[in-house]
């Protein structure tokens, strides 16, 4: 098992990362955060000290240029929760700049850090990687980057399913749901709002696309629900 980075690095074109404990020092960072999340947020501290409290090891993010941050994404390293689970890493809060970020700036931060969680934990060790969202553009990494991702596109659970996010739930102090409800369903959760802006900016997205998974459960993101999303680092 390899050692994660535990100061600032340039990985790839464009992508660094630091420990969150560095970012926590860095306050022309964390104001660089904070205005991205401007622009989605009703208040852009209620995800970001959460983040930084709770959902993150490391900060990846995508520096155009020496003063222009274009996106940030916090992640949990794999860290041992429980002796019957494999190792556990969290995708967490995820923001880009829509107006300069380069093509794909979310899914280059996210496939990013799942090759290092790789790399880290070494071949063939099974990292199970968890998360949580109430937006359509959240579905794609356990529909396209996470091994073996759940709820499938329809909802469809295998049949290990249910044992797993019984533990997530249990580990990270994750309400149950009542029993009509679909497992992966969390009601009234998240403090955090998306402001008129955004929550427009997905209404539109539906109206262009159609009803995803989320509308299909009554995700209700104005009323802290989420959806809990599973599966394997590749």
């Amino acid at each position: 098992m390899r050692m994660t980075c535990d100061t600032e690095k340039s990985i790839s074109s464009g992508i660094r990362c630091l420990p969150v404990a560095q970012f926590r020092r860095k306050e022309q960072l964390v104001a660089s955060c904070r205005r991205l999340l401007t622009d989605y947020y009703m208040d852009p501290d209620v995800p970001l000290s959460y983040a930084i409290a709770h959902e993150a090891t490391h900060v990846y993010f995508e520096q155009v240029s020496r003063h222009a941050i274009t996106g940030m994404f916090f992640a949990r390293f794999p860290e041992t929760v429980t002796p019957s689970m494999p190792l556990v890493s969290y995708m967490g809060l995820t923001v880009v700049d829509r107006c300069r970020a380069t093509p794909a700036c979310s899914r280059r931060l996210w496939s990013q850090f799942l090759h290092d969680v790789r790399d880290f934990a070494g071949v063939g060790v099974n990292v199970l990687v968890w998360y949580r969202t109430a937006t359509p553009f959240g579905l794609y990494p356990a529909q396209a980057l996470l091994r073996d991702g759940i709820p499938k596109r329809k909802g469809a659970l295998p049949g290990d399913a249910l044992g797993l996010v019984r533990e997530i739930r249990r580990a990270f102090f994750i309400p149950e749901n009542d029993a009509t409800e679909h497992p992966f369903v969390v009601r009234g959760y998240a403090r955090a709002r998306y402001n008129e802006s955004e929550t427009a900016f997905i209404a539109r997205y539906r109206q262009a696309n159609g009803d995803d998974l989320l509308s299909g459960l009554r995700i209700r993101e104005e009323k802290g629900d989420r959806l809990l999303l599973l599966g394997y680092v590749p």
